[in-house]
């Protein structure tokens, strides 16, 4: 569907109060992987393992992860639910949309530094992973938040593992060896 006229002016005003409102934060860890089995991947220098038979089978081939949680705060459902309230209900709906993209894009973001650090070990990254998919629980989020440390960043999980504020993104992404690595030459001046 193409926007005309006062979707346009919506969508672009909504966006100009994304960039106010957002309180972007983001951190990662890396760990080794020390073995995996059917159902679980335990990792080297923690008693943290990764539950469920489908992050076992995406980890198969990586010998590394990376966690990483990363926010845009929680000014965005503040004022969303500000418009809701005072019955600007189309406000409200592209304004949610707009923090969804925006972290989305964030994630994104960490994802290309990951990808950096990666390639520096001739390695590279299988798709992220978050808890809540497949059979991986999303309890899981707890200790991610914990051995990140996003407290620090702002982010929280309540009793029933739903992050706080809600536009929060936790994921796991695997390294595996490249296939062909790639030689870098520098050039010296």
């Amino acid at each position: 569907t193409e926007l005309t006229g006062n979707a346009v002016l919506l969508v672009d005003e909504m966006i100009q109060e994304g960039y106010v409102l957002a309180e972007v934060g983001a951190c990662y860890i890396d760990f080794d992987i020390d073995k995996i089995e059917d159902a679980c991947v335990s990792l080297k220098d923690t008693d943290f393992v990764i539950q469920g038979a489908s992050m076992a089978k995406h980890l198969a081939e990586c010998y590394k992860v990376s966690f990483f949680v990363c926010t845009i705060g929680s000014q965005f459902g503040e004022e969303t639910a500000r418009y809701l309230k005072a019955g600007e209900v189309a406000k409200a709906a592209v304004l949610d949309a707009v923090a969804s993209e925006t972290v989305d894009a964030l994630a994104d973001t960490v994802n290309n530094i990951i990808q950096q650090n990666a390639e520096a070990e001739q390695a590279e990254l299988i798709m992220r992973f978050s808890p809540g998919y497949g059979d991986w629980p999303l309890s899981a989020q707890k200790n991610i938040i914990e051995f990140t440390k996003a407290k620090e960043i702002g982010v929280s999980v309540n009793e029933n593992s739903i992050m706080n504020p809600e536009k929060s993104i936790s994921a796991c992404i695997g390294w595996k060896k490249q296939k062909n690595p790639v030689s870098r030459k520098i050039l010296k001046q």
